[in-house]
């Protein structure tokens, strides 16, 4: 059975700026974007999706060091393609399996040391997520794989290649939490975490454990759930893998690290990115 979902946003956009003793500057922009989604169920506990989402998102602003320090960039237009496939045999168990393309613009200062878009980013990556659940016992597996590429189409000072500086290229993560009923409130959290450290992902490093013991958060903010299609990573009905939402401050929904999502809209108002 095929679920297919398209949305138009009118987005309407406006930020201004004030800095003590200069003018006010203003950008105002009001772009349509477009969204298509699409799910699969082919049967045997696989459903197969796939997403074009378009965002609009706004940079930060030129540093004091440049010649238009404190100028906002204007907000641009983003987009993500991205499809996999989801097997969920039981209730107890899940394996996603997805790939994603994301591109952005890039910003930073040219040879006249004037804070502009240099030209556009590009990240190529795939994304796995293995969840278990029984008895008060959830296992969260998940690693991102990230290819970061940037096109100048603006020469850029001391510039050398065409990896960008920051995105980690290679994420692995692992979550075990204890929550039996007998607990009351209080639950058990064991995470692990593995980061690439240079560009090339076999070499590793910034490894680090955490035992913790704390209220469980169904009981304080309700229960974790995976944010749909948050960043366009996945379809609107299926939960968004490790590694794939724009939320970073829940052990069970980890970002692409390195790869920022600050004006990408919530699925559901429908949005485009």
């Amino acid at each position: 059975m095929w679920l297919i979902r398209v949305g138009v946003l009118d987005d309407h956009y406006h930020r201004s700026v004030l800095v003590p003793g200069e003018s006010v500057d203003t950008d105002r922009t009001g772009p349509r974007l477009v969204n298509l989604r699409m799910t699969m169920d082919v049967g045997r506990a696989l459903i197969l999706y796939g997403s074009f989402v378009q965002g609009l998102e706004d940079s930060a602003l030129a540093p004091v060091s440049a010649d238009n320090r404190n100028e906002p960039p204007p907000a641009t237009r983003t987009r993500q393609v991205d499809g996999g496939l989801r097997w969920a045999p039981s209730e107890k168990f899940a394996l996603i399996l997805g790939a994603f393309d994301i591109h952005k613009p890039y910003f930073n200062v040219d040879a006249d040391n004037v804070y502009t878009q240099l030209g556009r980013l590009q990240y190529r990556g795939l994304e796995t997520s293995l969840s278990y659940r029984e008895g008060g016992l959830t296992m969260l597996l998940g690693g991102v794989f990230l290819q970061p590429r940037v096109t100048r189409l603006i020469p850029e000072p001391g510039a050398t290649g065409d990896v960008p500086l920051g995105p980690v290229p290679l994420t692995m993560t692992a979550n075990l939490d204890y929550a039996p009923s007998r607990w009351g409130p209080w639950a058990a959290s064991l995470q692990w975490n593995r980061l690439s450290s240079a560009s090339r992902p076999r070499t590793m490093g910034s490894t680090f454990q955490r035992l913790r013991l704390w209220p469980r958060v169904s009981d304080i903010i309700g229960p974790c759930v995976h944010a749909p299609g948050r960043c366009g990573s996945m379809a609107s009905t299926l939960p968004t893998p490790v590694g794939s939402t724009c939320r970073t401050s829940t052990p069970c929904c980890p970002s692409r690290a390195g790869v920022s999502c600050s004006r990408w809209r919530p699925t559901n108002r429908s949005r485009a990115g």
